[in-house]
């Protein structure tokens, strides 16, 4: 079979780089008759010579360059020259390089690279065919228009302007001058220049004027002072391709066509005031416009230019309309063009329109490299395609039809629609960029609303306006999207995402103005991993913005649910599969008072909404911000982490072991959390830290706590440790102290309790039934209660610290009870049942030494003999006091001084003190000696 012209270019460029010349091509296709690609490719390389003293690495190198614009890869050479030393021909090795190219994989390891040298090559014979049938014979040129060519399509236009330019044939410059004149153009591309004005002497395009352009490709350039009013009488304009209209005049222009025939495009450059073109009798290839910022552009056609049914015009903007600045809104040009029912738009610069009076328009297409803002189109729009535009495109087709097809390019592009507008099995591709697809006013009146798009390429989907119906948002063919924005819905408005496919989303919940939250409800089905997040924060001058938006997730297995700065999320969040939740509340603060709601300073972050997190096994809380009444319950959690700031929650987790948390600010456990299985919790507070006052479920399980920072922590009225044998607190290193009560044991006998409070704060530590309690007190004023009324024996050591302690026991006892106070001082005091001092009818009076002796031998103390033991008596008016000193040590019995340690008896241990004066006994007792 004979190879084609296509095939004999493809060979062409792969053997010489180049592109052929016309004369060239009109050769090789005379001499390649009935030759194969091979036969044609060593005809090639013979007339060539450029391989003739390469080696096979450098003709391999010399090919790929030459067909892909590189060197081949390790991988080609190694393939292809196995093959040429296998006793391939170097011609047939073309041959298979160029067959190759149209058929290289779409996927595997070397995908990419594929695509791009496919892409390489094809825009390369495009462009040599391009050169081939322009007929330019510069062999230099035929080498020069290949090297810009890329894999990117627009490298593709610029070749082809460059070959366009080099074929242009020069002609002649008109000036019109005033009065009737007859002109004839040459055969090149003419220039006409010529101004309407209402001064005759100053008019030179007139009614009677008779221009032909002639050939070429020629233009006639119009400055208009005034308005035309159209060819009359014997006057014409034929043969000229373009008219060029430019104001610079401070009032809109009027041009009639009338008279004119074989014009292709109009250019208006417009930028102070409109220029308008009517009575157009034939159909139009392209308008262009130029920098026009503000006004009209408006085209009229005659009806018979424009009556078909597909009539197309490319309307080619450059930086028209204006953006918004800091003192302006965005003004639009708005385009009236009747009878057009496919609009193409080429855009270059910056560029906003309004395309609503583009009424007959039923598909819009975007191309070129420039950005475009397409505020509105008309209402009979069903079809936007946009693939071959490159820069960024914003069109908002809400009001227009249905659409069955919309088309993104190769840029960021934000397309929005009406859900009521989308043909429900529509087809949408976002193409290349980072792509926002809106979908506004989801459900009409009391009808839900089901979308099962065929989607791509749009990374970020909005959804606003579920009213008070449901929009059913069905994803089985929806692919590339990574992040759902929920706006606004009303009361009783719904968004279910089903059959959800990414395995990591984002559900961003917009908010709304303090006092006016968002509302509604989404339920999430993907899998994978879901961020929900808030989104359109304030700035720091103004009340947070805030959400109430319900959210159920069905399968999710790992949930973040993220605050951001100066935003309220105060939603309800239900998850039913994720495994692992983590909260994170950022941080923004005021900047100056905020009316009477907030000072300078002021959070303005928080969560306070509810997590219920049904099956989740570990939960992390990271809030920066405030947490203002929150809930969180996951009864299913093995450990809770939290970083908190300031607040309050309330944490449901009956199952979670273990809690570390960090408080920079104020915070609080509320009361209607449940903390029933809770066995550890590890804590670094900044300030106040409290468990409410009221009963918190369960704390029985808490057998050891370990609290640090500068703040202080209190357990408020609950009791810790119920079910624990052993607990222990440890708080030295908190700074400002510590509130606790250590609840009775559940089986008293070999029970423990040992409380480290803080060596610098206050510290308050109650102790009930325990066999064995240790308590360490601080620098400050610290209060200890200790419950003796218990049926075992006890024995309590308390280090009370430098300050002026208090240590309460009850005023009943039970068993034998030692009570060791390691470092007693004269300022710390003893309180009994709420007594100032202990009551001076309770103490052991009279004990002679052979008592005091028996008495401690009773209490274990073996080494105790009449020679190592002392007694002392104090004399008070009313009852006596012995002190029994022993060991370094002084002792008193609180009971009765029968030399017998009996039950319900308090064997008081002050260690280290050799003796007591009167002074101390006095302020020891509720008596004076």
């Amino acid at each position: 079979m004979s190879v084609t012209t296509a095939e004999i270019i493809e060979l062409y460029v792969a053997s010489f780089g180049r592109a052929p010349r016309k004369s060239e091509l009109e050769a090789l296709e005379t001499a390649s008759a009935g030759k194969t690609k091979s036969e044609v490719a060593a005809d090639m390389i013979e007339s060539s010579g450029s391989f003739a003293s390469a080696d096979n690495t450098a003709f391999l190198n010399e090919a790929y360059q030459a067909f892909f614009g590189r060197v081949a890869d390790a991988e080609g050479l190694a393939f292809w020259g196995a093959a040429l030393e296998a006793g391939l021909s170097r011609a047939d090795l073309i041959a298979e390089l160029v067959a190759g190219a149209d058929n290289y994989p779409a996927e595997g390891a070397n995908a990419a690279e594929a695509a791009k040298d496919k892409a390489i090559a094809a825009n390369k014979k495009a462009v040599a065919t391009y050169f081939a049938e322009s007929g330019i014979e510069d062999e230099a040129q035929a080498s020069e228009v290949l090297d810009g060519v890329t894999e990117d399509p627009a490298t593709v236009d610029s070749a082809k302007d460059v070959i366009d330019e080099a074929t242009q044939v020069p002609g002649e410059t008109f000036t019109l001058v005033s009065g009737a004149e007859v002109v004839e153009g040459t055969a090149g591309n003419d220039t006409i220049i010529a101004v309407t004005d209402n001064l005759a002497s100053k008019r030179t395009l007139d009614q009677g004027d008779q221009i032909d352009g002639g050939e070429g490709n020629d233009v006639l350039k119009v400055a208009l002072g005034a308005n035309f009013n159209g060819f009359t009488g014997d006057g014409y304009l034929k043969n000229v391709e373009t008219i060029e209209l430019t104001n610079e005049s401070n009032f809109a222009r009027t041009f009639n066509a009338n008279g004119i025939e074989g014009v292709t495009e109009y250019v208006v450059n417009a930028t102070t005031k409109d220029v308008k073109v009517t009575n157009i009798k034939e159909l139009l290839d392209v308008i262009t416009v130029n920098g026009q910022k503000e006004g009209t552009l408006d085209f009229t056609y005659a009806a018979a230019a424009v009556s078909g049914s597909d009539d197309a015009l490319t309307l080619a903007l450059n930086s028209v309309g204006s953006a918004k600045t800091t003192t302006a809104a965005q003004i639009n040009l708005a385009v009236s063009i009747a009878g057009i029912e496919d609009l193409s738009l080429d855009v270059a610069g910056n560029n906003f329109v309004n395309l609503t009076s583009v009424t007959e328009a039923k598909t819009i297409s975007v191309l070129g490299s420039g950005n475009v803002d397409i505020t509105a189109v008309a209402a009979g729009v069903t079809a936007f395609d946009a693939s071959a535009a490159t820069g960024t495109v914003t069109a908002n087709l809400a009001g227009a039809g249905t659409f069955t097809t919309i088309m993104g390019g190769a840029g960021k592009d934000t397309i929005t629609v009406d859900g009521t507008e989308l043909d429900i099995i529509a087809t949408l591709d976002g193409g290349e960029g980072y792509d926002v697809l809106t979908i506004n006013n989801a459900t009409s009146g009391a009808a839900d609303n089901t979308l099962a798009l065929n989607m791509q390429n749009f990374e970020e989907l909005r959804i606003n306006g579920a009213a008070t119906q449901e929009l059913t948002f069905a994803a089985a063919s929806v692919s590339g999207l990574e992040k759902v924005v929920l706006g606004t819905m009303g009361v009783g408005g719904s968004v279910v995402l089903a059959q959800m496919q990414a395995e990591n989303m984002t559900l961003q919940l917009q908010t709304a103005t303090a006092g006016s939250a968002t509302v509604g409800k989404a339920t999430y089905d993907g899998y994978g991993e879901l961020t929900i997040t808030t989104g359109d924060a304030a700035n720091d001058k103004t009340a947070p913005r805030e959400t109430e938006i319900e959210v159920i997730s069905n399968n999710a297995s790992i949930v973040n649910v993220n605050v951001a700065a100066r935003t309220a999320l105060n939603s309800d969040i239900l998850l039913t599969a994720a495994d692992q939740l983590t909260l994170n509340v950022a941080t923004g603060k005021a900047s100056e008072a905020i009316g009477v709601t907030h000072v300078k300073g002021d959070e303005l972050t928080s969560f306070g909404g509810s997590i219920n997190a049904q099956v989740a096994t570990s939960v992390i809380i990271d809030a920066k911000g405030l947490l203002d009444g929150a809930t969180i319950e996951a009864n299913q959690a093995e450990s809770v982490v939290a970083d908190v700031a300031a607040g309050d929650l309330t944490l449901i987790t009956g199952k979670v072991e273990s809690i570390e948390m960090k408080a920079t600010g104020a915070f609080q456990i509320n009361d209607d959390s449940d903390l029933s299985a809770l066995n550890s919790l590890v804590l670094t507070t900044g300030k106040v830290f409290t468990f409410e006052d009221a009963n918190v479920n369960g704390l029985a399980e808490l057998a050891y706590v370990q609290v640090d920072g500068n703040g202080s922590m209190t357990f408020g009225n609950n009791a810790i440790g119920a079910d624990q044998e052993g607990v222990t607190v440890a708080a030295t290193e908190l700074l400002g102290g510590i509130t606790v009560i250590v609840d009775d044991a559940a089986s008293v006998a070999g029970s423990t309790a040992a409380v480290y409070g803080s060596t610098i704060g206050k510290n308050t530590i109650e102790i009930g039934a325990r066999a064995e309690v240790e308590l360490t007190g601080g620098v400050s004023a610290d209060v200890f209660t200790v419950d003796l009324n218990v049926n075992v024996d006890q024995n309590i050591t308390i280090t009370g610290g430098a300050g002026n302690d208090k240590f309460v026991i009850g005023s009943t006892y039970q068993n034998k009870n030692i009570v060791t106070i390691t470092d007693f001082n004269s300022g710390d005091a003893f309180h009994i049942d709420g007594t100032d001092k202990i009551a001076a009818s309770t103490v052991a009076d009279t004990y002679d030494l052979n008592d005091a002796v028996a008495f401690l031998l009773d209490a274990g103390m073996s080494g105790a003999t009449t020679n190592n033991v002392s007694v002392q008596e104090f004399d008070a008016a009313a009852e006596d006091v012995t002190a029994i000193y022993y060991g370094g040590d002084t002792y008193f019995v609180i009971g009765n001084s029968d030399g017998n340690f009996d039950a319900g008896e308090v064997l008081l241990k002050l260690q280290g003190v050799t003796t007591v004066t009167a002074a101390q006994v006095t302020a020891l007792f509720d008596l004076t000696v």
